[in-house]
């Protein structure tokens, strides 16, 4: 009897503890829910912002550049000779598949082709980078040997090597680019702020600092290469991640206009030691009711936080809406472009004009200009090209 009744005993203190480990960890996920809840920022006396992560990249030139100055040996860092060697190879393969399923006359000017070799590409793509410099609307016009359009030396001459080179500083920018195409392509864009308007659209990954291109990525519709490993985000979320794959865990400081900020990306970031700061759509998924309801006058903010996230809307001209991982609702004076007057901005707005500002615009204007016309150019070509012309503008820019 007094085993059972020991028994009884123990058992019912079991469950008691039970009972009681289970509420005491039912309140404790209870609170940290509560605490990833968005809570209004009382404006007028904000709390401190939470710290960017620390920075731990290693940032800079990482090859041995001489002093001669020879631009020809900055863009050898680029394009070395295993890298035109890999260009050769996959050229005469495309070129012998060609052959083996195309249907041929006998007087096809195809029948003279030859196998490139190294010598004959590079001088090939030093002819791409002088249509940059002297442009022609046409592009037979190159070779023409009338008096009034001949440019004789014509005649007579004929994104891993990127990253490895350089390393960005803490602050990055992802946009897209366009690059000017009028040929017919199943994905050719059409952006009417872009310069170009109609082209290849391409997410880009610079230094905010110089413009330099560190990552890019062809946007090809459903085909897109991106990382597998997001390919279960959406469009916005998974071309940043993919952009920003090999820098993450590092403290990195990414801007991002609202195409792509978002909460989802924001925690993504967050957890990988990454920090974000970007406009954001007041309609995105995850955001406080009353963010995007809230009418404000001319001068007013409103914001939330949520851990190490804040959004914020300010009435400016019209209302601006942000979110940041570094910053709260703290304002700052800033100087108008014309005049002596100060007017006070939120300090997230203006790091995100001085690290974005007209930097990748400015891009794509290099693009658009050293672009040559060539609508019926292979697409390969074209993106190549003026990848390397973009490239190599903003490292000796840099240097």
């Amino acid at each position: 009897m007094n085993s059972d009744s020991e028994n009884e005993c123990l058992i019912e203190e079991r469950s008691s503890d039970e009972e009681f480990s289970s509420s005491e960890s039912e309140s404790d996920d209870d609170c940290l829910d509560s605490a990833r809840d968005w809570c209004q920022i009382d404006v007028t006396s904000p709390l401190p912002s939470h710290p960017k992560f620390p920075f731990t990249g290693n940032p800079g030139i990482k090859v041995c550049i001489g002093d001669s100055g020879d631009p020809f040996e900055y863009f050898n860092l680029f394009l070395d000779d295993e890298m035109f060697s890999f260009i050769v190879e996959e050229t005469n393969r495309y070129a012998e598949s060609f052959f083996e399923n195309a249907e041929l006359t006998p007087g096809s000017r195809a029948l003279k082709w030859k196998n490139t070799n190294k010598e004959e590409m590079k001088r090939f793509i030093a002819l791409l980078l002088l249509q940059g410099v002297v442009q022609k609307p046409v592009e037979q016009w190159f070779w023409s040997k009338r008096p009034i359009l001949s440019t004789p030396f014509f005649g007579k001459v004929m994104v891993h090597k990127f990253k490895s080179v350089y390393v960005p500083k803490p602050d990055i920018s992802v946009d897209e680019s366009l690059i000017a195409y009028k040929g017919r392509l199943s994905w050719k864009q059409y952006i009417p702020q872009k310069r170009a308007r109609f082209g290849i659209k391409l997410f880009q990954l610079c230094e905010s600092e110089s413009g330099y291109i560190w990552n890019s990525l062809i946007y090809t519709g459903k085909g897109t290469a991106f990382n597998e490993n997001y390919n279960d985000y959406g469009l916005s979320t998974k071309s940043v991640l993919t952009l920003i794959h090999e820098l993450k865990g590092k403290g990195y400081c990414l801007s991002t206009d609202n195409f792509y900020t978002s909460p989802e990306l924001a925690e993504l970031l967050i957890d990988s030691k990454t920090d974000i700061c970007g406009t954001l759509r007041p309609n995105r998924k995850g955001l406080p009711v009353s963010f995007k309801s809230s009418t404000l006058k001319k001068g007013e903010i409103i914001a939330f936080q949520k851990g190490k996230m804040c959004v914020l809307k300010w009435k400016d001209k019209k209302p601006l809406h942000m979110l940041s991982t570094f910053h709260n609702a703290d304002m700052m004076e800033v100087k108008a472009k014309k005049g002596d007057s100060v007017k006070l901005k939120p300090k997230a707005v203006v790091f995100y004009n001085n690290s974005m500002g007209v930097l990748i615009d400015q891009i794509s204007v290099y693009l658009t200009i050293l672009c040559c016309p060539k609508s019926t150019a292979k697409i390969l070509q074209e993106d190549f090209s003026t990848f390397v012309k973009s490239n190599c503008v903003e490292f000796l820019r840099y240097l």
